[in-house]
């Protein structure tokens, strides 16, 4: 009988490398639904379920296709401005019925993750459609910071009490499915299960916290 090995990304190398990888390992590709960001993969269930040739929660979608389909979606659009094809900005704006706010300010909208990683998965969102983290500038910076109060805030409102045990950030395009900015806000951080550990894994190439973004951003670094 085979023996099992545990798939490890490489260490070095470039994004694409990395995304080779991703691509290439069976069980990273079981784990694509989460990788889309556990968010709402497009702009109802029948039509992903379609898309992705699959039923309930038993998707058969490749990386490739919620790469692609991500990166599109909302792309035209430019920042500052609602977009209503944007699944993000009609739940932001309360175009959504469905979807319960947690916090809505005049900034800013944080509502609970469909695709839960963690005992308590929230995504931060601004109303008006700003792109993913990459096209971010150094004029972004309080815009992050305040979405990151948001987060914290609900996560205390909801009865956590340890904001060291959470794991706040971002995925790194093209690991992402939606363009339109969202933080991730999980809580806790010491128990999340092995492929939320994978998906949101600090200090890989597909995952930047919260932290590594406004400091990237103060210093003008460009996107890479």
């Amino acid at each position: 009988m085979m023996a099992r090995t545990a798939l490890r990304p490489p260490l070095t190398g470039s994004l694409n490398s990395q995304f080779s990888w991703a691509r290439s390992s069976r069980y990273f590709l079981r784990a694509a639904p989460l990788l889309q960001d556990s968010a709402i993969f497009h702009r109802d269930v029948t039509r992903r379920r379609r898309k992705c040739g699959g039923t309930g929660d038993g998707w058969s979608c490749p990386a490739a296709v919620i790469i692609v389909e991500g990166e599109m979606e909302g792309a035209e659009h430019g920042e500052d401005s609602y977009d209503s094809k944007c699944i993000f900005c009609r739940i932001a704006n309360n175009q959504e019925g469905d979807a319960e706010l947690l916090h809505s300010d005049e900034e800013l909208a944080c509502f609970r993750d469909i695709r839960p990683g963690a005992l308590y998965h929230y995504l931060v969102v601004p109303k008006k459609h700003v792109g993913n983290c990459k096209t971010l500038t150094n004029d972004h910076v309080q815009l992050v910071q305040n979405m990151v109060e948001v987060g914290k805030n609900v996560l205390q409102k909801n009865n956590v009490t340890d904001l060291e045990d959470t794991r706040l950030g971002f995925h790194w395009p093209p690991f992402c499915s939606i363009s339109h900015l969202h933080l991730h806000v999980l809580a806790p951080a010491s128990q999340l299960g092995f492929l939320s550990r994978m998906i949101y894994r600090l200090n890989s190439y597909w995952f930047i916290t919260a932290d590594q973004l406004i400091e990237r951003l103060q210093a003008n670094m460009p996107a890479s």
